[in-house]
C-alpha cells in the first residue's frame, strides 16, 4: 500500500470514528450524576391464586448502591425503627437473620419498602449481583426464601416466576419455608429468544445491505461478490458475538459503545481484506478493475450502522 493511500485510508478510519461519536452525543440533554441504565431484575409472575395476598422481598448478602441489607447493625439504626414496625416487613427481616448470610434488603425507592402486586415485580435501581426471593402470603402467615442464591446472569436479567404448584397453606407459618429457586424462578426464554433473534436478523440484514451496495459499487461478479459475503459473515460473527457481552454486562449502554468501537474495527479489516483481495484478484485476471474497496467498506458500514441507530435516535 503506498503512502499516499495509507493516508487516505487512516483519515477515512479517522473521519469514521468521529461520526460514529458524534451520531451517540445527545444535542440537547444535560448531563446529570446519576443518568444512564443501572442494573436491574425483572420477574413477570405466572399462574398465582388470586385469593392468595402476596409480597415480595428480595434478599441478598451485600448493600447494593444505595439499598442496604438489614443485618442486626443495620436494624439497630434508629432510622429503620418505624420501617421494622410492620409485621410484614419483620417477618422478612427475622427470616434474613436465619438465612445463611442473605438478609432482607431495604429499598429506598418504594414507600413501603416491599412488593405487593400479583403480575409483575420489579428490581430497578441497583439490582444486587447475588439474590434470593422471599415470597410472603399473609392469610396463611407463610413465607418461602428461594435456595441457592441466583447470580443475575446480565445488566438487565429478567426471569419468570411460576406460583402454580406451591400450596401456601401448606406450608409452615412459623418457620420459614424453602423451595429450589430453579424450580419456581427461571430466565424468562422471551427475553432471550428475542435477543438472539435480534442478534440474527441484525446479520442477516447487514449481509443484505452491503451486498447491495456491492452492486451500487459495480461489484457483479461472483468472485468479488463471494469475497464480500465470506468477509461480511466472519466480521458479523465477532461483532455480534462482541456486541452481545458488552450487552450483557453493560446493558443498553455497553451495547451502543461496543457497537460503535466494533463497527470502527470491522470497517477498517473489511477495507484491508477489499483492498488487498480485490488487487490479488485482479493480477489473477478474476477481476477487470478493483474499484474503490475502502470507499465501499466506509459506505456500506456507515450505512448498516445508521440503520442501526435510527430506531434508537428516534425512541429518544
Amino acid at each position: 500500500m503506498d503512502k499516499k493511500l495509507k493516508s487516505f485510508f487512516f483519515f477515512l478510519i479517522s473521519a469514521f470514528s468521529l461520526g460514529l461519536a458524534l451520531m451517540v452525543i445527545p444535542s440537547s440533554q444535560p448531563v446529570l450524576a446519576d443518568t444512564g441504565p443501572k442494573p436491574q431484575i425483572n420477574i413477570t409472575i405466572k399462574n398465582s391464586n388470586p385469593h392468595d395476598d402476596l409480597y415480595f422481598g428480595f434478599f441478598s448478602n451485600t448493600n447494593s448502591g444505595p439499598n442496604l441489607i438489614m443485618d442486626e447493625e443495620a436494624a439497630s439504626n434508629e432510622f429503620f425503627s418505624t420501617y421494622l414496625e410492620d409485621p410484614i416487613i419483620q417477618k422478612f427481616y427475622q427470616a434474613g437473620l436465619d438465612n445463611n448470610g442473605y438478609y432482607f434488603m431495604k429499598i429506598y425507592m418504594l414507600e413501603t419498602g416491599y412488593f405487593h402486586d400479583t403480575n409483575y415485580l420489579g428490581f430497578s435501581y441497583f439490582a444486587p449481583s447475588n439474590f434470593k426471593l422471599g415470597i410472603f402470603e399473609a392469610n396463611s402467615g407463610s413465607l418461602i426464601i428461594t435456595n441457592p442464591e441466583l447470580t443475575k446472569y446480565t445488566f438487565q436479567a429478567d426471569y419468570v416466576l411460576d406460583l402454580q404448584n406451591i400450596d401456601f397453606g401448606a406450608l409452615s407459618s412459623t418457620e420459614t419455608n424453602y423451595i429450589t429457586a430453579s424450580s419456581v424462578l427461571t430466565p424468562d426464554p422471551n427475553i432471550i429468544n428475542n435477543n438472539i433473534f435480534r442478534l440474527l436478523g441484525r446479520m442477516i440484514l447487514t449481509m443484505v445491505i452491503e451486498l447491495a451496495i456491492a452492486i451500487l459499487f459495480k461489484y457483479r461478479k461472483f468472485i468479488p461478490l463471494l469475497t464480500i459475503a465470506i468477509t461480511n459473515l466472519i466480521t458479523q460473527i465477532g461483532l455480534n458475538f462482541f456486541v452481545f457481552n458488552a450487552y450483557k454486562t453493560s446493558g443498553d449502554i455497553g451495547y451502543t459503545i461496543s457497537l460503535i468501537i466494533a463497527e470502527a474495527i470491522v470497517f477498517s479489516l473489511e477495507a484491508l481484506v477489499y483492498y488487498t483481495l480485490f488487487r490479488f484478484f485482479k493480477r489473477k485476471e478474476k477481476m477487470d478493475d478493483i474499484g474503490h474497496p475502502i470507499l465501499y467498506a466506509l459506505v456500506a458500514n456507515a450505512v448498516t450502522l445508521a440503520i442501526t441507530f435510527i430506531p434508537l435516535l428516534a425512541y429518544q
